[in-house]
C-alpha cells in the first residue's frame, strides 16, 4: 500500500462531504463534530475551516494466499497472514472449490479443505489425494473456522483467494485477492477508511468490524481503543470511527477483521483479522 500524502483544501472537502454519512453514523462515544460538519465549518474569512491531520501510512500487511504447485492429485499454496497470527490456534483452514468463474461460491460446500497445521503467519500446505481436472478452481483462505447458520454465508471468515483458470495445459497462472483496508481521512475526532472484500462478501451480515490501536502493533489479545462495526453490505465501500481524538506524532494501528463484532469491547473476535495498517498523524 502506498503513503498517502495530505489532500489538498479541495480534495479533502470533496472525500470528507463523501464519507461522513459514513463515518459519523459509526459511534463509539458521543461526538461532538463529524467529518462533515467540520467540513462544512466557517472561519472568520467565511472560509471553510480546515479541520484535517496529517496522515501518513507507515505499513501495511494482508492476509494472502497464492499457489505453487497444481498436479492431478497435489495442490501446493503459500499463505501469509498479519504478524502474531497464529493459523492453527486460531482455526484458520483453507477450501479449494471447483468454479466457473474468480470467485468464491459462498453459499457451495468446498470440494476440499484443510486446517492450517503451524503456528506461524506465513507457511505452505498442500490438499492432498484430489483430483485436479483442466477445469478452473479456486483456493480460499480463512482468518477462522466455518460458521454454519449465518444469514449470508458459513464461509464468511474467508478473507483471501487464489483463481486457478481452466487450461488444458500445465501452464495455469493462478489469480490472487485479498482484503484490503486504506485510511482515508482524519480529523478533529473522526476517521475514515476505505474497505474491500473479496467479490460478493457481505460485510454487515457477517459482523465485520474495525478496530484502532495506539502503537504501532493490533493485538490478538487487548482490545482496540475504539472500534466500529462496518454496516454495509456490498463488498467494498467507505466508513469511519467517530469520538477518535489523535495526538499528533503518535502513530497507530487499524485493524479490518471479518467477523466477531460485538458492542462489549471486552467480547470483540480479536482473531478474525483480515489486514492492518500502522499510521502516523
Amino acid at each position: 500500500m502506498q503513503t498517502s500524502p495530505t489532500l489538498p483544501r479541495r480534495a479533502f472537502l470533496s472525500q470528507a462531504l463523501c464519507l461522513a454519512g459514513a463515518a459519523s453514523t459509526l459511534q463509539l462515544g458521543p461526538v461532538s463534530r463529524s467529518a462533515l460538519a467540520a467540513a462544512q465549518e466557517t472561519n472568520t474569512a467565511g472560509e471553510p475551516a480546515d479541520t484535517r491531520q496529517a496522515l501518513t501510512v507507515l505499513s501495511a500487511q494482508q492476509t494472502a494466499v497464492h499457489i505453487n504447485l497444481v498436479s492431478g492429485t497435489l495442490l501446493n499454496f503459500g499463505y501469509k497472514t498479519p504478524t502474531g497470527n497464529q493459523p492453527e490456534a486460531y482455526k484458520n483452514i483453507a477450501y479449494l472449490w471447483p468454479v466457473s468463474n474468480n470467485s468464491i461460491p459462498w453459499n457451495s460446500e468446498p470440494e476440499n479443505q484443510t486446517q492450517i497445521l503451524l503456528n506461524r503467519p506465513s507457511g505452505d500446505q498442500n490438499f492432498k489425494n484430489i483430483n485436479i481436472t483442466t477445469g478452473a478452481y479456486i483456493v480460499g483462505f480463512a482468518v477462522g473456522p466455518k460458521v454454519p447458520g449465518t444469514p449470508w454465508s458459513p464461509y464468511l471468515n474467508v478473507v483471501a483467494s487464489a483463481y486457478i483458470p481452466a487450461q488444458p495445459t500445465n501452464a495455469r497462472p493462478p489469480i490472487a485477492r485479498s482484503t484490503n483496508l486504506k485510511p482515508l481521512y482524519i480529523g478533529t475526532n473522526s476517521l475514515a477508511y476505505g474497505f474491500s472484500f473479496l467479490p460478493g462478501y457481505n460485510p454487515a451480515l457477517s459482523g465485520a468490524w474495525v478496530g484502532l490501536w495506539e502503537g504501532e502493533a493490533a493485538s490478538y489479545v487487548a482490545p482496540p481503543r475504539w472500534a466500529s462495526p462496518i454496516l454495509l453490505t456490498g463488498n467494498e465501500g467507505t466508513s469511519g470511527l467517530s469520538g477518535v481524538i489523535l495526538s499528533t506524532g503518535e502513530k497507530y494501528t487499524l485493524g479490518l477483521f471479518a467477523s466477531g463484532y460485538n458492542q462489549d469491547s471486552k467480547k470483540l473476535d480479536l482473531l478474525r483479522r483480515a489486514c492492518t495498517t500502522v499510521l502516523a498523524v
